[in-house]
């Protein structure tokens, strides 16, 4: 996912010089291309920050890792017909 958001990145880093040199070549005055290129810089940085956050967000706490993949593990052992509490189909360890 990083990859993703890192990739997005540089594609617009990369559109926004393309447009900055697309502008100059068109003999638009940088008074003009300047201030316009700037916004959509920030925007793009802005919704990067976003993304980043959400990211961060989204990703448990290394000590939850271990929790999320009991359930995960409990819900596929129910799915395939094992009774987790019956003492039988499921030998369970204790730490």
């Amino acid at each position: 996912m990083d990859d993703i958001f890192s990739s997005r990145a540089a594609q617009m880093e990369d559109a926004l010089a393309e447009v900055a040199a697309l502008a100059a070549d068109s003999g638009m005055p940088e008074v003009t291309s300047g201030p316009i290129l700037t916004s959509v810089a920030k925007r793009a940085r802005m919704i990067n920050m976003r993304w980043t956050k959400r990211r961060k967000q989204m990703t448990p706490p290394s000590g939850d890792k271990e929790a999320i993949s009991h359930v995960v593990i409990d819900a596929q052992l129910k799915d395939v017909g094992l009774n987790l509490t019956d003492g039988q189909s499921v030998r369970l360890s204790i730490k």
